[in-house]
């Protein structure tokens, strides 16, 4: 182990918090355009709404470092949390503290780095120190910054490894130039330039570089590979065409798989089902291990759909299969001995895809009962994109504490009886009603409080979707048939492609995926393809002097 290397910490958090101020930080912060009523596809040409700056995600970083370098300690789990734009991580904008953590895990990074990641495949006692340094500084520097080195980046890493062999051997002047490459902005955050030269209607195209760039990160959560470098190299970015190629060829790739984790964990709020708590006097069957497995279940539920089924949102609303292992069967009423999540058919009268999976009913219940309003919420938020105004000022939001002598719709009576709640909780109870069938831990039931279930419910003030309907498997039916969820789901994979919200400037973009995404009979891998190709992915606004 080196000692620790003489980079100035000073300097590297100006560096880094000029670099966030001056391109405006890293987070969208554009206004959302949900809940706004639309008669149909506008005819319109489409427009280019602001392009945030963005840092590499905790979950980018460390993947970005498994493909960089081989290393899989994933450094970035120590950092604080990234911040959200609806429901998305973001990088966010960079503290102090987080400046430190970015210096001290590529210290870290660089002090155990072999001579197998720093030199290959030079040979620097045949053909010169000298000579494989710059080899490594190049060919290193672009694959970590995504793009070829300028000539002062070249020659400020050269000065800095020739400073170095005045203080350590070989092996650590690369490994100080590693550490600095990796402390840069240029690796921790993905910056578009564009191409200025090309600029015409104020509509600047993005690089084949940082195309590759808005791919990989897109697709796969990690760094271009070396075909994607290939293409930025021979300048074959450019076109819909030759950025459909590549979007076909990389969800086919197993890295894919990680990308598609990342955006169904962050659409339906997955991450907070591995930590969640049940009453254990009522629900003693629900354990840490029970949790981990509704969790990987969902995810492999999704997976499945999109890479092995037909890929559409009505097969991920309404298919009455999931993954089952043994802690999850008597949820199911079920019996399995498998350890490990195999595909199942489950009653199609129970189960209806995602909606009636454990970790989404789970997830949006309290310890002791279901929540209308949070599976509501669920369904509003999540795929009407109509997110409920906040409670009005002064007034708390509680859940009736759970009676066993009492049904959960008499426990929830005052929302509807008092008027300041009703105005918000009808767009929210009513809905949730629907899922009544299912406990806190997703179980199904005939009854509660001592009554049978009553599971009706009603949505309202939709373009497309109102009225009543009985239970979770209908509202699952009616849901897959709505062209406002189907605009919602595209407006999903917008923002987490984009890492921002929409806003009125992209509803000309949304509104030509989802005729795509309408053509293609719900195809969500389609729908990702238009999405790759569109113009908003492939260009930027021009940033003003």
């Amino acid at each position: 182990m080196m000692d620790a290397l003489p980079l100035h910490a000073m300097r590297r958090l100006t560096a880094i918090i000029y670099c966030a101020c001056l391109l405006g930080g890293c987070a969208g912060t554009q206004p959302p355009n949900d809940g706004e009523e639309d008669d149909g596809t506008p005819d319109c040409e489409p427009a280019l709404a602001q392009s945030p700056l963005r840092r590499l995600t905790r979950a980018e970083y460390d993947h970005t470092i498994r493909d960089l370098l081989g290393d899989t300690s994933a450094q970035a789990q120590a950092f604080p949390p990234d911040e959200n734009t609806f429901g998305y991580s973001v990088g966010g904008a960079v503290s102090v503290l987080q400046a430190e953590q970015f210096g001290e895990a590529a210290e870290a990074l660089a002090s155990v780095a072999s001579p197998f990641q720093l030199m290959l495949p030079c040979q620097p006692g045949t053909e010169g120190q000298d000579v494989c340094a710059s080899q490594f500084i190049e060919r290193f520097g672009k694959r970590a910054y995504r793009r070829p080195l300028a000539g002062d980046e070249v020659e400020r890493l050269t000065a800095l490894y020739q400073w170095g062999m005045t203080e350590y051997d070989y092996l650590g002047s690369l490994r100080l130039v590693l550490q600095a490459i990796l402390e840069s902005p240029n690796f921790l955050y993905r910056v578009e330039a564009g191409l200025p030269a090309e600029e015409a209607d104020g509509v600047v195209p993005l690089s084949p570089y940082e195309v590759a760039s808005r791919l990989s990160y897109f697709l796969w959560s990690t760094m271009p590979d070396d075909e994607l470098f290939a293409a930025a190299d021979a300048g074959t970015l450019s076109t819909p065409d030759e950025i459909e190629a590549q979007v076909r060829r990389m969800l086919a790739d197993p890295k894919a798989g990680d990308a598609l984790d990342t955006f169904y964990r962050q659409w339906l709020g997955l991450e907070a089902v591995e930590h969640l708590t049940k009453d254990p006097v009522l629900y003693p069957g629900f354990t840490p291990e029970a949790a981990q497995s509704m969790h990987a279940e969902t995810l492999a539920f999704a997976r499945h759909v999109f890479f092995d089924d037909d890929g559409r949102l009505e097969t991920l609303l309404r298919a009455p299969y999931s993954f089952v292992d043994r802690r999850l069967a008597p949820i199911y009423g079920l019996s399995s001995p498998s350890e490990t999540l195999i595909l199942t058919d489950l009653d199609p009268e129970e189960r209806s895809g995602i909606l009636t999976q454990a970790a989404i009913l789970a997830a949006n219940a309290k310890a002791d009962q279901g929540s209308p309003i949070h599976r509501g919420k669920f369904v509003r938020e999540r795929l009407l994109c109509q997110p409920p105004p906040p409670p009005p000022p002064g007034m708390a939001a509680t859940i009736p504490p759970f009676d066993p002598d009492q049904s959960t719709r008499e426990r929830f009576a005052a929302h509807r009886s008092d008027a300041a709640c009703n105005s918000c909780h009808q767009l929210l109870d009513p809905i949730g009603f629907g899922f009544e069938h299912y406990d806190t831990i997703g179980q199904f039931r005939t009854a509660d409080g001592g009554e049978p279930i009553d599971a009706s419910g009603e949505i309202v003030e939709t373009r497309d979707v109102n009225g009543t309907f009985v239970g979770a498997i209908e509202l699952a039916e009616r849901l897959a048939g709505s062209e406002q969820v189907e605009e919602c789901v595209v407006k999903q994979w917008f923002r987490y492609a984009m890492r921002r919200s929409d806003t009125s400037d992209d509803e000309c973009t949304i509104a030509i995926a989802q005729d795509v995404f309408n053509d293609a009979d719900g195809d969500m891998r389609e729908l990702v393809v238009a999405l790759a190709t569109s113009e908003a992915f492939r260009t930027r606004l021009p940033v003003e002097e």
